[in-house]
């Protein structure tokens, strides 16, 4: 199994869905990924940037309580433009097997896969 097939089958666990519905709570937390890390580059490149990056994180967290049903433990969206936005803090709750992990232990839950 790939990594990416073992990485949408802990995020279809994690959404309490079948394993056939990862490749759906994936693509839905993308789109969410995508919107987060925009607003964090936004933030460090515009005046107002800053300001709206905290709506666009309260957004992106009312649609991740919208793809699960609930916020996972130990989720927060990081603010850094580095790196991935939608995180699983690996001190605050057990990271889901398969789900990708960064550097720093971090559970990614929307990483870019190659094709």
């Amino acid at each position: 199994m790939t990594a990416k097939n073992r990485h949408l089958a802990a995020l279809a666990r994690l959404a309490g869905r079948p394993a056939a519905e990862g490749a759906t709570v994936y693509n839905a937390l993308r789109r969410l990924e995508n919107r987060a890390c925009s607003a964090n580059e936004a933030a460090c490149n515009t005046p107002k940037g800053a300001e709206a990056q905290d709506g666009e994180h309260a957004a992106v967290l009312a649609g991740v309580r919208n793809v699960f049903g609930y916020i996972p433990r130990g989720f927060f969206v990081n603010g850094d433009p580095r790196g991935y936005a939608l995180k699983i803090d690996n001190e605050k709750a057990a990271i889901p097997g398969g789900i990708t992990t960064d550097w720093g232990g971090y559970g990614c839950l929307a990483p870019e896969f190659r094709r």
